[in-house]
């Protein structure tokens, strides 16, 4: 398998990992596949270093930087994916906390006012 082939699989195994994940066990082994892609990004990119590190011309060092950028977007977009699942469970944790401290204030105020407490006692 070539440097080309493992960087064209890990962008395709990108949007799949983000695709799949589900509740807290699939954010976590979300979590875990991106981790294992970033290492097989960084040995991807390490066989294509050297395959081109004979090669000093211009064309190799353009190809070495594509490969590169190529390689930092397909982390960033898995990277992405996680965070945006991450944003969406947090957003769901503060409505519901939110709606808890709403119900505990307004509890509160009404036990206040039934035992006679007022604003200015």
């Amino acid at each position: 398998m070539t440097a080309a082939d493992v960087l064209d699989a890990a962008a395709t195994q990108s949007g799949s990992v983000v695709a799949r994940v589900g509740g807290l066990r699939d954010d976590l082994r979300a979590l875990a596949a991106a981790f294992g892609l970033r290492r097989r990004v960084r040995h991807a990119l390490s066989t294509v270093d050297r395959s081109l590190a004979a090669e000093s011309t211009e064309r190799a060092s353009a190809a070495r930087s594509i490969a590169h950028r190529f390689a930092d977007n397909v982390v960033r977009i898995e990277a992405l994916g996680l965070l945006q699942r991450a944003a969406s469970a947090w957003r769901t944790l503060h409505r519901d906390l939110a709606l808890l401290m709403l119900v505990a204030t307004s509890l509160h105020v009404a036990v206040a006012v039934y035992l006679g407490y007022g604003f200015f006692l």
